[in-house]
């Protein structure tokens, strides 16, 4: 029954035109071998998007579907499920009908979430068909912007407002006592709430930083630090134990930085979660960076790169050996890119290594190593083994000193294609930034394939965004005249429930690109390094040309040139 239910779904999409029959084929023998149903095989392979499944399930099943960004379900209609059975079903109660109750699913056909509510509400279920993703985020702003969490935790024993520092010594002693708090149900509930709400939010960090006034937690999205609620300071001896114990560090020590990891796995994915601690004024600052560690990794497409940006970076992942460079700041997004550029060319024909600091994502098919300083394994060191396992391709997580620098450019002049990313504002700085550090001009003009720079912009949300009028303030950082702005209509987001009122969502990436090519290599080789005035007359778009192109197709704003670094406030 399951299986030609999910046929019908396939023949359903490709009979609209959205699969062809190769790629259902494709997909329904990718599912002989996966426990997962057709339509998440078909969104993890990219060759549908959520809504595609929203929409044929609908047709398939005769049930209408629901834009949650439109829904405002009441704490009334809230409270005829609990929050854990709602996340672990996907499930999403909306509004209350007399004797009925209508549902957000991802799976109208999950029997036993509607025989749960019916039995739980005593009312009829009238489901409607949601995307999984809409649908947890949802599930996520609503049951956590409640503070259910919290006071699930007082129900269940510990109340936070009571529990002081002092009750319990952080001396080695009573390492038994801090870990026994750690275990209250109460405890675990909210650690995992509020790293669930960083999750559902597309968060790359969860902070947790102490004040004098309580524990102050904050998001990282897209870039930009967000607050998402405050807890009191009694919670914070419970909460920052329970997670140094998850990350395997030593709860007992408060005095100096400590580094953990956990893994963990939601909605399917493997996620990585780096745990640091650093110690401040109030007590200990945490920071949980959350990776996905495989299955979700972008491509080049994925980027935001404009379509001769992407052709410059495909024309350069044809050469046999060479280095090429991805500049940026911290946060930059290069090694994103990297790892996008390491899928492109992963075809199984060759042999690729890397070296890494640390190891962020995982990639099927690549040998990937981390340093480990305390051990003497240096980027240099693991360089160096790294030649002896006949590598095609070398990943060098980043060029810190001279010592690597020469290895990996002489890597690349023997027969290897290298990647690496470098610390400079654009592409051309890269170029004298390695003479700088004392590599031979010759070794540099004779190695260099390509550099590029990037930025990460948010871009304005699909749903809200709508025209506006930027300040004449903006327009002269980014260099617009008023005749050029006067040309043109800019789009910005408004803010809405699918961007969390922020007005963006997701980011993109703004990139320089430099093709080294002969005429370069020779002044390279006579100006240590060139004049970047004279690289970029090759006809090089610059960061702030990128930037503004994109500001024109209305996909970002010129705040967010700014703001991201693309242009510099004077």
């Amino acid at each position: 029954m399951a299986v030609n239910t999910h046929e019908r779904l396939g023949e359903i999409l490709v009979s609209t035109g959205v699969i062809t029959p190769d790629q259902l084929e494709h997909a329904l023998s990718v599912r002989k071998r996966s426990h997962k149903r057709l339509g998440e095989i078909l969104v993890s392979l990219g060759l549908v998007s959520e809504q595609d499944i929203v929409e044929a399930l609908s047709s398939q099943l005769g049930i209408p579907s629901v834009d949650l960004s439109k829904a405002r379900p009441s704490p009334e209609v809230l409270a005829l499920m609990p929050a854990d059975f709602a996340r672990r079903h996907c499930v999403l109660p909306l509004e209350k009908l007399c004797d009925r109750v209508v549902l957000a699913m991802a799976n109208p056909l999950d029997v036993l979430a509607l025989d749960y509510v019916r039995a739980r509400t005593g009312f009829q279920v009238e489901p409607r068909v949601a995307s999984r993703s809409e649908a947890m985020r949802a599930i996520s702003h609503y049951y956590v912007s409640s503070d259910e969490a919290l006071t699930d935790a007082r129900e269940q024993g510990l109340d936070l407002e009571r529990l002081h520092l002092d009750e319990v010594s952080l001396d080695s002693a009573d390492a038994s006592a801090v870990e026994k708090i750690t275990d209250q149900g109460a405890v675990v509930e909210v650690v995992n709430t509020l790293v669930l709400q960083a999750i559902n939010s597309r968060a790359t960090d969860l902070h947790l930083e102490p004040m004098l006034s309580g524990v102050r937690v904050r998001l990282r999205i897209d870039g930009v630090m967000r607050e998402a609620r405050t807890l009191p300071r009694s919670a914070q001896l419970p909460m920052i134990s329970r997670i140094k114990i998850m990350a395997g560090m030593d709860i007992t020590e408060r005095r100096l930085p400590q580094d953990g990891r956990i893994k963990a796995e939601f909605d399917g994915r493997a996620l990585d979660l780096r745990v640091a601690t650093l110690p401040t004024l109030y007590g200990e600052s945490v920071n949980i960076r959350i990776l996905q560690r495989s299955g979700t990794l972008i491509t080049l497409d994925d980027l935001g790169f404009l379509p001769d940006t992407q052709e410059q970076f495909r024309t350069a992942l044809r050469h046999s050996h060479g280095i090429i460079l991805l500049t940026g700041p911290t946060g930059s997004g290069k090694t994103t890119t990297l790892y996008a550029l390491l899928r492109a060319i992963n075809d199984g024909e060759r042999k690729i290594i890397t070296v890494e600091d640390p190891i962020e994502y995982e990639l099927d098919g690549v040998s990937q190593s981390q340093i480990n300083p305390r051990a003497g394994v240096t980027f240099a060191a693991q360089l160096r083994a790294i030649l002896r396992h006949d590598p095609d391709v070398i990943l060098v997580g980043e060029i810190r000193d001279l010592e690597t620098a020469e290895i990996a450019m002489r890597a690349a002049l023997t027969g290897h294609l290298v990647f690496s990313t470098l610390h400079t504002n654009d592409a051309a700085s890269a170029l004298t930034r390695l003479v700088d550090m004392g590599v031979q001009p010759y070794i540099v003009a004779a190695s260099m394939i390509a550099a590029a720079a990037q930025r990460l912009a948010r871009q304005n949300c699909p749903r809200c965004a709508e025209p506006y009028e930027p300040s004449l303030e903006i327009l002269t950082w980014v260099s617009l005249d008023g005749e050029e702005a006067r040309d043109h209509t800019f789009l910005k987001g408004k803010g809405c429930s699918f961007c969390g009122g922020l007005g963006y969502r997701g980011r993109l990436a703004v990139c320089e690109f430099l093709e080294v090519t002969e005429p370069m290599r020779a002044a390279i080789t006579k100006a240590r390094g060139g004049d970047p005035a004279l690289l970029r007359q090759q006809g090089m778009r610059t960061l702030l040309d990128d930037g503004l192109e994109k500001v024109k197709m209305g996909l970002t704003t010129p705040e967010e040139l700014v703001r991201a670094g693309v242009v510099a406030r004077t």
